[in-house]
């Protein structure tokens, strides 16, 4: 979906997330994001959407 930084607070707006979305993920990727656009790295964090 795109990069955070490490470094500050990032928002992540409902409106970006799809409808159907349950539950979200965080993984670590190289500098620059994922070469595929998709989820390469380990899994750091996971979380519920509730809106």
């Amino acid at each position: 979906m795109g990069l955070v930084s490490g470094e500050q607070a990032t928002t992540v707006r409902r409106g970006l997330l799809l409808r159907d979305t349950a539950a979200f993920a965080v993984s670590l990727e190289p500098s620059g994001g994922s070469p595929t656009g998709a989820p390469t790295g380990p899994i750091l964090s996971v979380g519920k959407l509730q809106i």
